[in-house]
């Protein structure tokens, strides 16, 4: 139970670190949104999409492969770190030198000096020190959160001071590229290792980022296609509206979510062999994601609008309806990144590659094969073809990985998951208040958290503790909770 608690430990200190990490681009985003229009926003987005699709061919997987192996020596440490400057510093070039004519491309001088300083943060986050990888196999996760805070801290205060003064999208740029350079020298001081440049055993790294690299194009591409058309179809405003409601939907699944889950993809990989125990505790990986899911997707739908004026402002309200639309992208989002944990410990990057192959032309064809009136059936038709999608990953993966026998015990299990959503959902619907902003969004948020645990807790006592998931989850909660209690026990 040691390690329970300390991978628990470690969830929350990564909430925090990415809380930490993500806070300048909220922060900039939220206030740029009252200083700027939609279209400034349009433009910033093409030139992330641009970037981000060159920076998707240099994504080898160096540090899940580092996490998952059995014995990381100062070798692989080198070898990584080659490998990864090896693929970055062309792609770096090759912006660069493709950044005028993407400019003209789009008829927009404003895009070249983004574009270079983009190649620049590319070529400055290749140098990460690749020690701190160790930290994460040992489940220590304190010095990276010190170092985040400090930067995001440092780079908040400049990116903030540039909003308000200049009132350009420059400053979320700016407080980027002063946030990596912090934490690349981060990386030196809190840890003593010291890459140089060494290729041994590099043929290990390439094959198990054989299907990484496509595979990142390729989910890059499936995550990014529907921006990619919008922006071809209905111009920069409305791509602007788009793209920023579909940041804002994304914030819990890549600030909490995602954090939050993260330590389990070392905690199973050191239980792999035990084949009962892994089956049991990557069925409760799967349950959580759900439960932890459930009360944030109710509010974004039920309260849309509010959550888009509270952090967007009025400017941004015809946009609201794509939040309540994209909140079920985020159960998609956070099954896909725990079903891949199962395939990355089981070193099947391939079959993660077919997916993301399949889902990019099954998506690409849905969206192009229709003329949609407006980007909300759009929005609805990406969410549906991606949710269908997610659901069949699942079932293929857990069947083959763990078993036919263990898939059934997954479906039962979840049944507490979708009963809390059911409830939830219902009980927001009917109970919820319409007064201010921010009350109402307090109340229906505590509508929903109190039917969810309700409806956990019932089902649990009248039939769940049976089962050995639940149990599992149970007695991790109350291991927790009486740690909890010791501590604050006078002495």
């Amino acid at each position: 139970m040691a390690d329970i608690k300390k991978g628990f430990i470690g969830s929350l200190l990564l909430v925090l670190k990415s809380l930490a990490d993500k806070a300048i681009g909220m922060v900039s985003t939220l206030i740029l949104a009252r200083l700027l229009m939609p279209e400034d926003f349009g433009i910033v987005a093409v030139a992330t999409l641009v970037t981000g699709f060159l920076d998707s061919f240099t994504s080898s997987g160096w540090r899940q492969y580092l996490i998952v192996k059995d014995e990381v020596k100062s070798s692989d440490l080198n070898t990584a770190w080659t490998i990864n400057l090896l693929l970055k510093s062309p792609i770096s070039l090759l912006l660069v030198i493709a950044a005028p004519f993407i400019g003209d491309y789009y008829d927009d001088a404003r895009l070249m000096p983004i574009l270079w300083l983009a190649a620049f943060n590319i070529q400055l986050a290749s140098i990460w020190n690749p020690g701190t990888v160790l930290f994460t196999r040992d489940q220590i996760y304190l010095p990276r959160v010190k170092l985040t805070v400090t930067a995001k801290i440092i780079a908040a205060i400049i990116t903030i001071s540039c909003a308000y003064i200049y009132e350009s999208y420059w400053a979320l740029i700016i407080g980027q590229t002063v946030s990596i350079a912090i934490k690349v020298i981060g990386s030196y001081i809190i840890h003593p290792h010291r890459p140089k440049l060494q290729l041994v055993n590099y043929k290990d790294q390439l094959k198990f980022s054989g299907w990484l690299i496509p595979q990142s194009l390729l989910g890059y591409g499936k995550s990014q296609i529907d921006t990619m058309i919008v922006a071809a179809r209905y111009g920069p405003e409305v791509l602007g509206g788009y793209h920023i409601t579909k940041y804002l939907a994304m914030i819990a699944s890549s600030h909490i979510l995602g954090p939050l889950t993260q330590p389990l993809l070392r905690q199973l990989s050191s239980i792999k062999e035990d084949k009962y125990y892994f089956r049991i505790q990557s069925n409760v990986c799967v349950i959580v994601s759900m439960l932890l899911s459930t009360p944030i997707v109710i509010i974004m739908m039920n309260n849309h609008l509010e959550l888009t004026l509270l952090f967007l402002g009025d400017q941004w309200g015809e946009y609201s309806p794509l939040l309540a639309i994209f909140a079920v992208s985020l159960f998609s989002n956070i099954l896909g990144k725990q079903i891949s944990r199962l395939l990355y410990i089981a070193q099947n990057t391939r079959r993660i590659f077919v997916y993301d192959l399949i889902h990019f032309a099954i998506t690409l064809t849905a969206l192009l094969m229709w003329d949609y009136d407006d980007i909300f059936e759009l929005a609805v038709a990406r969410t549906a073809v991606e949710f269908v999608l997610i659901l069949c990953f699942i079932i293929v993966t857990v069947i083959t990985v763990t078993g036919r026998e263990n898939f059934h015990s997954l479906l039962i299990g979840i049944i507490p998951a979708v009963a809390a959503y059911i409830a939830s959902f219902t009980a927001v619907f009917y109970f919820s208040v319409e007064t201010e902003v921010l009350p109402t969004l307090m109340m229906n948020t505590t509508i929903a958290i109190i039917c969810t645990l309700i409806s956990i807790i019932t089902l649990y006592y009248l039939w769940f503790y049976r089962y050995p998931e639940w149990r599992y989850l149970m007695n991790i909660c109350n291991r927790f909770a009486q740690g909890i209690k010791n501590k604050l026990r006078p002495t």
